[in-house]
């Protein structure tokens, strides 16, 4: 098979995000939401983290939402760029490390074109790549959250992709890699891609295949062996 292109989300993707940071982003997400609703701060708290991660009945047909500019603009009617703004206004770059062994990841796939996902800004996704030390790597191209395709859980953003990565005759010859199922790996395998979920556990196998193209990693520096797996297939 031949690897044609891989696009990568970043957020949870390119690094495990640390608890702590995770905490304080949620942490954050929780103050805005309840300064611009007006409601108790517990009461969203329970409420926002539920449509995050288990899901509303009558909100996305009751699957978890995994994305904080969907809670923002599908709970509570807010601007997913009021979400964006607010996550910038966590510092996660200074949480981060430069990754050596991410680098090494990079080096070993750079013969195949790579480009980014993210519903961050560009300029955030600029500090988050300088801060893992990989800002060196070509990114052939970037949808951001500056873009006309937002990633909220529909497959136009990968449709998209498919178009930039000329490959819509063929698309499960582009690989996605996404830490989130909701909106990284379902979309992106509706529209025909072969799809990678960064799981970040401690299982031995450094991928396996759950269903027809799509794969789980260990951590995103078992994508090298997937690829490596995938150019051999027939």
């Amino acid at each position: 098979m031949i690897v044609r292109h891989i696009w990568f989300d970043v957020d949870g993707t390119l690094y495990k995000t640390p608890e702590t940071l995770e905490e304080k982003i949620f942490e954050k997400m929780f103050d805005v939401v309840t300064l611009e609703t007006g409601r108790d701060l517990d009461l969203i708290r329970a409420e926002y983290t539920l449509a995050y991660f288990k899901g509303f009945e009558n909100i996305n047909e009751g699957k978890p939402l995994r994305s904080h500019t969907r809670v923002f603009s599908k709970v509570y009617g807010l601007e997913a760029d009021l979400a964006r703004r607010t996550y910038g206004l966590v510092d996660v770059p200074s949480a981060l490390e430069e990754d050596e062994r991410l680098r090494d990841m990079f080096s070993k796939i750079s013969l195949i074109p790579l480009s980014l996902y993210s519903n961050n800004y560009h300029s955030w996704i600029v500090k988050i790549l300088k801060a893992l030390g990989i800002e060196n790597v070509f990114f052939r191209h970037e949808l951001n959250g500056e873009s006309a395709f937002p990633k909220d859980g529909s497959t136009k953003g990968f449709e998209r992709i498919l178009t930039l990565s000329r490959a819509q005759k063929e698309p499960h010859t582009v690989l996605f890699v996404g830490d989130r199922e909701e909106v990284d790996i379902e979309p992106a395998h509706r529209v025909g891609m072969t799809t990678a979920r960064v799981c970040w556990d401690e299982r031995s196998e450094h991928y396996s295949l759950i269903a027809d193209r799509k794969y789980e990693l260990k951590d995103i520096y078992s994508l090298k062996e997937l690829v490596s797996h995938l150019m051999n297939l027939e």
